[in-house]
């Protein structure tokens, strides 16, 4: 049986939806960001898009996150 409450769990789920992300951003896991580490940051390849932060929670809200 198969368990979805975990982080790991997420982290493995994000890295194979956004593997086709590769060629045009830069995946860095467990940078440092602010006051901590954040799981993800997409830094765009060319500059003109935007960056995306994705930090995962499970059973917490956006805000602690």
């Amino acid at each position: 049986m198969l368990d979805y409450n975990n982080e790991t769990e997420l982290t493995a789920i994000v890295n194979l939806v956004y593997l086709s992300a590769r060629d045009t951003y830069r995946i860095e896991r467990e940078d440092k960001a602010g006051r901590g580490y954040v799981d993800f940051i997409f830094y765009p390849e060319d500059g003109s898009a935007d960056g995306i932060i994705l930090e995962l929670k499970v059973d917490s809200t956006p805000q602690k996150a």
